[in-house]
Formats: C-alpha cells, structure tokens, sequence
C-alpha cells in the first residue's frame, strides 16, 4: 500500500492517480423491430445487432422447418437434370440469349453446356451435403440468416457483402452467412418466410393454392406449364408436400 505523502506542516498532500480508462467508441443502438417487419437498417453492425437479438416467434420458425421440408423434397424429386433442362436452363436463356450471329451461336452452346454441367454437378454436390430435415437447434439460427440475407439485399454493395460474411454458430459448426443460406438453400424460401401475408388466417386458402401451384409448376416447369394427365388433379405426395407449407400458419 502506498502511503500519502505529507506536507512539511505535517499535513497530507495530494496523491497523483492514473485517470481511468473509458472507451468512447459509439455502441450500435438496437432499433425497434421484428422478423416480419424489421427495422431500417443502414450497415452491416447495426443489421447484426439487431438480429443477433431479436427473438423470433414459434410461428415463424414452424414455418421454416416445413418450408425447408417441402423445397427440399421438391428438389430431390424433380433431380439436378430436369431443373437445368427447365426452369434454370429456362432463366439462363433469358439472361444469355443465344447471339444473332451465326459465328457467335456455337460458342454460345459450348458456355452454355459447360454452365449447366456446372450448375448440375455443384446442386448434386450440395443435395448430399444438405439434410432433409432441420435440427430443431439450428432453426432459430437459420431463420435469422434468412433476415441477414434479406437486409443484405437492401445495403451498400460493400456492407451487404460484409453482412454476408457474419459468422453463425450452428450445431454443425461456424458458417458464413453466405455459406448458410448456399449450403441449406435458404433462398428458395427465404422471400416466402418474410412475407407477412403468408400469416394471415384470412388468406389460408389463398396460400394452400398458390402454394400447390408453384410445387407444381417447379416440377413440371420442363413441360411448358402443360401437367400430364397422371398429375391432372394434382397427385396427393404434391398436395401433402405444398399443405406443409402453410398447415403451421
């Protein structure tokens, strides 16, 4: 312990101490919000601290389990293959149409056979890596990547893809969130799960048909929207698989 020093009248004299260290930096204020309805977020620290603490709702998270389900199967079902040969390959075409230039259209073919070899071997690749069903640990975690990935969309380029790259704990491990929502295919459900009509009890049959409809489509999309006779009133595994999208809401 060290002792006061004293004046020369025998009084006590002033002690020097060393000022405390206080940390000005600003903490990210947490605003109001939830998963439905978020906040207006402008950066990548402010998107983290308030999804890192928002608590989200059974509702929501059912529905990303059955949702996770029913895209998953769909997948599977309809194969890598047929998915290029429709609605992919379909989009590809859209986004690269094939050149006007006759000299040009065989280079075109060549990219476009080697994207779709591409596109085939990496989802095969990911179907075996995904599960079928999700560990009821991991819901919450996912669900709140799926509003990382949602906020992210609506930043600066530079802080959308600093969001992204936020780590996630899941039983599994630490993952980006870019690596989340690629590796369990999060983006196939992500826009349906943020829509707060698809909560709305007034729309329920609404969201039944809408939801039976885009299974269909998704997996006869190859056909030009023409179902074969066999799936002509709708085959109960579609019916069953479209029913768990809405039958938690």
């Amino acid at each position: 312990m060290t002792e006061q020093p004293r004046r020369s009248n025998g009084q006590f004299g002033e002690v020097s101490r060393d000022e405390a260290t206080v940390s000005l930096a600003p903490v990210p204020a947490v605003p109001p919000g939830s998963f439905l309805y978020p906040p207006i977020l402008r950066n990548a620290d402010d998107a983290i601290a308030f999804w890192e603490q928002e608590e989200i709702p059974d509702e929501v998270l059912n529905k990303c389990r059955a949702m996770y389900v029913a895209q998953f199967q769909a997948t599977v079902d309809y194969g890598p293959e047929e998915m290029w040969e429709g609605p992919i390959g379909a989009r590809y075409d859209e986004e690269h149409p094939m050149p006007s230039d006759p000299t040009a259209q065989e280079a075109w073919r060549e990219e476009r056979e080697r994207y779709g070899a591409q596109y085939v071997n990496g989802l095969r690749e990911t179907l075996r890596g995904r599960p079928e069903f999700l560990d009821p640990r991991d819901v919450r975690q996912l669900a709140k990547v799926v509003g990382y990935i949602g906020t992210a969309m609506t930043l600066p380029r530079e802080e959308g893809d600093r969001l992204r790259e936020h780590g996630v704990e899941l039983t599994t491990g630490r993952f980006t969130v870019r690596e989340i929502n690629t590796n369990y295919g999060l983006f196939a459900i992500g826009e349906y799960l943020r829509d707060p009509d698809r909560y709305d009890e007034a729309k329920r049959d609404e969201r039944l048909t809408m939801a039976v409809a885009a299974v269909v489509n998704v997996a006869l999309a190859h056909q030009s929207g023409q179902i074969r006779e066999e799936f002509g009133n709708v085959n109960d595994n579609v019916r069953q698989t479209a029913q768990i999208v809405i039958d938690t809401a």
